[in-house]
């Protein structure tokens, strides 16, 4: 099912507040509603929710920034742990330490899923470091990896990749809780929309009863639109 659209209701509550001012001065006192929200209350809401619009742009546009850098970060980290597959099997295939060598999936696969399998890369090429020279005589240990990058060939080490997956584990982590409160910051806004709802179909009501029909402020109490 389709999550109903949210309605801006801070418009019409910005236009409630100041009819309420009118209300009142007619009134010659001022006017609660039945669950004791005063027109100062009222202004507090208004505020509360342009507050929470403005967290959550803010909030959102962390979120876009971080999905960047978890993508740069996952990209790095994919990228050295194929290489390493490929030289770790390539260079010390006659150890028993390759035979445990992960399959890599899609580089847009979910980060906790590539994490554990770059850790167990990282963890396998440690222990080819440690092996007697002898016995990979293919590569001069401690083994490093060649990768092009910006044009250019580097050689990277066994410390590096794990800096690499530690990049991104701290990447996918920022994301996460930012994916949280975005989604928390949508709930409080949307809960503040609705109070502001009630309060303005309150006050219609309120109005209504207080003053007299015909009276010229009845035609311009403020009203929810249909949505």
């Amino acid at each position: 099912m389709a999550k109903p659209k949210l309605i801006n209701n801070l418009p019409i509550l910005n236009k409630t507040i100041a009819h309420w001012g009118k209300v009142e001065t007619t009134l010659g006192e001022a006017l609660t509603l039945p669950d004791s929200t005063t027109r100062d209350g009222a202004t507090d809401l208004a505020t509360n929710i342009q507050d929470a619009e403005t967290a959550l742009i803010a909030t959102r546009n962390a979120l876009s920034t971080a999905q960047g850098v978890r993508d740069s970060t996952r990209k790095a980290a994919h990228t050295a742990g194929k290489q390493a597959r490929k030289s770790l099997r390539g260079l010390a295939k006659n150890t028993p330490e390759v035979l445990g060598l992960p399959e890599l999936p899609s580089v847009t696969t979910a980060p906790a899923t590539l994490l554990a399998l770059y850790d167990d890369i990282a963890n396998i090429w440690e222990r080819v470091n440690g092996l007697p020279q002898a016995s990979v005589p293919a590569a001069k240990l401690p083994l490093r990896i060649p990768l092009m990058e910006d044009n250019a060939l580097v050689q990277l080490t066994q410390a590096e990749f794990v800096a690499r997956i530690e990049a991104l584990r701290s990447a996918a982590q920022t994301l996460a809780e930012l994916e949280l409160s975005v989604s928390t910051g949508i709930g409080t806004r949307d809960g503040l929309h609705k109070q502001a709802a009630t309060i303005t179909k309150d006050y219609g009501a309120a109005v209504r009863g207080l003053l007299p029909t015909g009276h010229p402020l009845l035609k311009t109490i403020p009203t929810l639109s249909a949505g």
